[in-house]
């Protein structure tokens, strides 16, 4: 589906409908469409990516010969280095996602020239980044679940109950929830300022580092000030109750509790994202348009 279509396929519909929120839900599915179909015009990025996955499990196997698994286990993660790891780079892979699609794809849309196009039709801005959020949401659960099943296939120890399967799902959407708000602040602000890459280059590096994307996070306690950043990620909070769950077998204890009442405060993060787009898109409009940028 070329950009044209794209820009056809949103401008369709009756302007009664315009305002409504099945339509911009309904355009939002539409955007999403033309992602996975541009997508999956690229055969080879898609075998490179599966390939990086095998590549990614195959360094950590050879890491955990390395790694003391008693102590993992003494923390509640389990005895499996490679499962720890595998959680890790899958989990922050997922996120990432929602996070940095939206903001990747609203600055080639307009680097492209079909960005004013677009949210200027009734489909508007909000039809294009929820659009881009389900995608990112989609995409990246296609990528979580096939670094799963790699899992599953290398016989790795996970401990799936109702609870430990429960305490995981609530905790992903909440995760991808909060980095959705924070992907749609980053994609407002390049809405004008354009080059933000390097914000979410920045962004991501911080929370693998603090997060414990391939170490226990709590190794920091020996450096307070670490440990303390490391708690205000919201990252962190996500990727460990997946990793006392699904690693460990804990349900529901206090310390995933714990973790799950500073994952909430995050949600605040998607009012604020919208409130972005909508201040930068304004922004942008007043002055020379959106192409300008």
């Amino acid at each position: 589906m070329s950009e044209s279509k794209l820009i056809d396929s949103l401008s369709t519909d009756s302007g009664r409908e315009e305002r409504s929120n099945w339509y911009i839900i309904k355009k939002a599915f539409t955007v999403a469409k033309y992602q996975f179909k541009f997508i999956f015009t690229y055969r080879l990025h898609i075998i490179l990516m599966l390939a990086s996955i095998l590549f990614d499990v195959g360094i950590y196997f050879f890491l955990g010969i390395l790694v003391d698994t008693g102590l993992l286990a003494d923390q509640g993660y389990g005895d499996s280095y490679l499962l720890f790891a595998l959680l890790g780079v899958a989990i922050s892979r997922y996120l990432w996602s929602s996070m940095a699609r939206i903001s990747h794809q609203t600055h080639h849309a307009y680097i492209d020239g079909y960005f004013e196009s677009t949210t200027g039709t009734r489909a508007g801005v909000y039809s294009w980044m929820l659009g881009l959020a389900v995608y990112g949401f989609s995409w990246g659960t296609i990528w979580l679940l096939a670094t799963l099943l790699i899992g599953m296939v290398a016989v790795l120890p996970m401990v799936f109950t109702a609870l430990t399967f429960l305490e995981t799902i609530l905790a992903i959407l909440l995760g991808v929830f909060i980095h959705t708000g924070i992907g749609l602040i980053i994609a407002g602000v390049s809405i004008v300022h354009k080059r933000v890459d390097p914000i979410v280059f920045i962004l991501t590096s911080l929370f693998s580092l603090f997060g414990g994307v391939i170490y226990p996070y709590s190794v920091l306690k020996m450096e307070p000030i670490l440990f303390t950043i490391s708690r205000f990620i919201p990252f962190t909070h996500t990727l460990e109750i997946a990793r006392l769950a699904l690693g460990g077998g804990a349900e529901f204890t206090r310390e995933i509790l714990t973790h799950f009442a500073y994952l909430v405060p995050y949600l605040i993060f998607i009012p604020i994202g919208l409130k972005s787009v909508d201040y930068y898109y304004d922004k942008a409009r007043k002055k020379e348009g959106i192409q300008s940028y």
